[in-house]
Parts: structure tokens; sequence; C-alpha cells
């Protein structure tokens, strides 16, 4: 005969998340230390998740903002207030960064997308040689630093934190999947030369659309910010 009772409860910790055999521990000694142990683990992680969740919907209502006003800033230079971020990065250029901690810590900030945003980082050496070979940039993720303290990071020897200060901002657009080249650095670092700006930064490109457009083709569109200073 099945007990009722032990199954009703069973059903509440599942809803709770907790696995089949959290469930069997938490069913065979709820009053041991390991089924205290799990408790707290799953509560701090419920708390997490509602953090999680509060700065997820703050984030889909900036994109919806994004997406509103993408036309209007298309090629437009703007000097922006960045925050404070944390940036980890993973590959040099396309290629992965072979090492297993990193890639543990990598899978720990995915599953907290879409804060942690994916990050091309282009160097200023890079940006002083324009039109000379490839555009040379690293990949990795990025997250707000306020965001990533309320969700509990803590950050490893791998993560670089990066001060916030001015940005000169600009929406650009790539047809097709090939590597970043020089026409999407073009527009700012001519702007740049006529406002003589000398003083600048790493360059960070993000990616904020993506469709496919009447001639069948990818369109994906990027945010592209080069660091000003303070």
């Amino acid at each position: 005969m099945v007990d009722t009772r032990r199954f009703n409860l069973c059903r509440a910790l599942r809803a709770a998340d907790f696995s089949l055999e959290d469930c069997r521990e938490l069913l065979t000694d709820p009053f041991g230390p390991e089924s205290r142990a799990l408790l707290h683990r799953q509560a701090e992680a419920m708390r997490r998740r509602e953090v999680l969740a509060r700065l997820t919907a703050r984030q889909l209502e900036r994109m919806e903002q994004d997406y509103a006003e993408l036309g209007q800033r298309m090629d437009r230079m703007e000097i922006l207030t960045l925050p404070a971020v944390w940036m980890l990065t993973v590959a040099r250029c396309e290629t992965p960064v072979a090492d297993r901690a990193l890639e543990e810590e990598k899978q720990q900030w995915l599953e907290c997308l879409p804060l942690v945003r994916w990050v091309s980082r282009i160097p200023r050496s890079t940006m002083e040689q324009f039109g000379q070979g490839r555009v040379a940039y690293s990949s990795g993720l990025m997250i707000q630093a306020e965001d990533a303290e309320a969700l509990g990071f803590v950050p490893s020897e791998r993560v670089q934190l990066l001060p916030g200060g001015r940005l000169l901002s600009t929406v650009w657009r790539q047809t097709g999947r090939g590597p970043f080249d020089w026409d999407s650095l073009r527009r700012p670092l001519a702007w740049m030369r006529d406002q003589g700006i000398q003083t600048y930064g790493d360059g960070f490109s993000t990616i904020l659309a993506s469709r496919v457009n009447q001639k069948g083709e990818i369109e994906n569109y990027h945010y592209l910010g080069i660091w000003l200073g303070p």
C-alpha cells in the first residue's frame, strides 16, 4: 500500500526542485546533517533564482527599448556611462582557451544568461593598427558588477574587473557569419579622430538582435563600445 503522506511530501519536495536522490535522503533521515545541508543549499538556490528572475525582467525591459530604438541608433555615435563590469575571457579570436577550471567557471556563468552576455573584446593595440591584417580580439562573458554581487558571484583570478566610465557607443550591422572586419571599426575610429579623441581603451562588442532579411541573408545587429576613460 502506498503511504500517501510520504507520497505527498515527496511531491512537495519535487516542486521545490529537489532531485529524486535528494528526496530519498530527506525521507530516509530527515533529521540528519545531510538533510539539513540539502535544505539549506536548496533555499539558497531558490533565493538566487528569485534575484536572477528579477534582474532578468529588468534586462528584458532594456532589450525591448533597444529593439524599439535600433533603427535610430544605427551608426550614430553616443557617449554613454558604462557601469563597472566583470569579464571572463574564454577564447582568443575563435579558439577556446584550454583550461578545465575555466570551463567549469564558464558553465557557472552561463547559468545566469541573459544577464551574462557574450562579448568580444578588441584591444586598443589592434585598433591602432587599423586596416593591417585581421582584427585580433578575445571572446568571453561579461556581467555588470552589481548584478554579479547580487547573485553571489565570487570572482576568481581568471575574472577581470573593469571599472565604469565613459563609453563611445554605436550599433552596427553585419551580414553573414564571418569574423570581425575593419568595417565594424571604421566609423567610430573616424569619429574619434574628427573629435580629437586620442586617449581611449579597448572596444567591446555584443550582439543585440538578429534577423533574416528579404534576400534570405542573416543580419546581425551588434552593439560596439569603446572605453574613453573615467
